[in-house]
C-alpha cells in the first residue's frame, strides 16, 4: 500500500513536471522496466485529460449562455439593398458540380479500396495527453501539443521537429508520428511511431495500433498483422478492437 502511495506520488510529479532533469531521466528508465509504473501512468495522463476537457466544456457552455444575453444586431436600411445573396450564387454552381459529378460516378463507379474503407472505420484522433503538462523542470509546455490539439497537423509537425532536435523527448516522438498520420504523411508517421516503440513504452498500446492503421495506407499489411497479433494476444483497451480487425482484415 505504502509502495503504491509513493508511485502514485512520484508519477503525479512526473506529469505535473515537479521533478529535475536526472529525476525525471530515472522515473523514465524505471517505467520502461514496472509495467505497473506505465499503466498508473497512463491512468493519471487519461485523468488529467478529462479534467481539462469538461473544463473546457463548462467553459464552452458558459460563453454559450452569455452570448444568449447579447442584443442582436440591426443593419442600417441603406446596407438592405436587393442583391442574390452570395450564398445563392454557389448554391446554382454547386447544383451543377453535384450532377456532373453523378454522371461521372455513374459512368466510372469507383468503389473505393478496401484498406482505406478498414482505415476509416477504426481510426480515430488520439487526444492530447501531455499539454500543459511540462516535461522537466524550467522546460515550457512544447507548442506542438497545442497545434496537434487544435487540428493544425502541419504546424504541429514543424513544432515537434524543431523540438526533436534539441530534446529527444518520448512523448514528442510519439506525437509527432501521429500528427503525420493526421496529415495524410503516413509514410514519416509510421517510421517516427516505429522508433517510438523501439525507445519509449508509455504509449506503447497506442503506438502498435497506430503502426496498424499506418500499414494499411502505406501497403505494409505484414506490419498491419503483427501490430493486430500483439494487441490482440494482450489484455489492453485496444484488444478487442485488435481482434474485430483482424477479423475484418482476414476477409478482405
Amino acid at each position: 500500500m505504502e509502495s503504491e502511495e509513493k508511485n502514485i506520488e512520484q508519477v503525479e510529479k512526473y506529469l505535473l513536471g515537479e521533478l529535475s532533469e536526472e529525476e525525471t531521466a530515472n522515473f523514465e528508465k524505471k517505467a520502461l522496466k514496472d509495467k505497473e509504473l506505465t499503466r498508473l501512468c497512463d491512468e493519471m495522463r487519461l485523468l488529467i485529460y478529462g479534467i481539462k476537457y469538461s473544463g473546457r466544456q463548462e467553459n464552452l457552455k458558459a460563453l454559450r449562455e452569455l452570448e444568449k444575453t447579447l442584443p442582436g444586431v440591426i443593419l442600417p436600411v441603406e446596407q438592405k439593398k436587393k442583391v442574390a445573396p452570395i450564398w445563392s450564387q454557389f448554391g446554382i454552381a454547386a447544383s451543377v458540380l453535384l450532377i456532373i459529378g453523378s454522371i461521372v460516378h455513374l459512368l466510372f463507379p469507383n468503389n473505393g479500396n478496401e484498406e482505406d474503407k478498414l482505415f476509416e472505420a477504426y481510426y480515430t484522433i488520439y487526444p492530447n495527453l501531455i499539454e500543459p503538462v511540462t516535461r522537466g523542470e524550467g522546460k515550457e509546455p512544447d507548442k506542438g501539443f497545442g497545434q496537434y490539439e487544435q487540428g493544425n497537423y502541419e504546424k504541429a509537425i514543424e513544432l515537434f521537429t524543431g523540438s526533436l532536435s534539441e530534446d529527444h523527448d518520448g512523448n514528442i516522438l510519439f506525437y509527432l508520428g501521429l500528427s503525420c498520420l493526421e496529415a495524410g504523411k503516413y509514410q514519416q508517421g509510421v517510421i517516427y511511431l516505429q522508433e517510438y516503440l523501439q525507445n519509449y513504452n508509455t504509449f506503447i498500446d497506442q503506438a502498435h495500433w497506430y503502426l496498424a492503421l499506418g500499414g494499411l495506407k502505406t501497403g505494409d499489411f505484414e506490419m498491419t498483422k503483427k501490430m493486430l497479433e500483439t494487441l490482440a494476444s494482450g489484455s489492453s483497451s485496444y484488444s478487442d478492437k485488435a481482434k474485430e480487425m483482424q477479423k475484418s482484415f482476414r476477409e478482405r
